[in-house]
């Protein structure tokens, strides 16, 4: 076997891990939706008389990054910019703000991908500074 024959190996390989990635992408942004589907329907449920509370579906709080920039974002009521984020997860003492080297960055990264994938929009705050909000027609809130 020589070098030719491994990398026209690794090149199929990469290709099918870069299939399977865009795969398992797709079904995320489905169950994404659909939770958040489900997750207004509880609300209007527990609205009109259900018992328990809306947010009690598993007893845990969201843990990761990306949760919890979205619950923030959701429930904000102006844009708010990465340091708006890290500043609303440090006042809620968000546990994992410590496992970032440069949690700003990763702030920055992770709203750069839910731009991407439509859950929030740029929107210019009160200083002109680009901030984020919810994307409510998309996604409910």
């Amino acid at each position: 076997m020589d070098a030719m024959d491994n990398d026209a190996d690794y090149n199929r390989l990469a290709e099918r891990l870069r299939k399977e990635i865009r795969e398992l992408l797709q079904k995320r942004s489905a169950l994404d939706e659909r939770i958040t589907l489900l997750r207004d329907m509880l609300d209007n449920a527990v609205k009109l008389g259900a018992d328990g509370a809306s947010d009690d579906v598993t007893g845990e709080i969201p843990s990761g990054i990306s949760a919890a920039c979205e619950a923030i974002l959701k429930y904000a009521d102006s844009p708010k910019t990465a340091v708006d984020v890290r500043d609303a997860l440090q006042k809620v003492n968000f546990n994992g703000i410590h496992e970032y080297k440069n949690v700003l960055a990763t702030i920055h990264t992770t709203l750069r991908r839910m731009e991407k994938r439509g859950f929030i929009n740029p929107s210019k705050d009160k200083g002109g500074k680009t901030g984020y909000v919810w994307n409510e027609s998309k996604h409910g809130r």
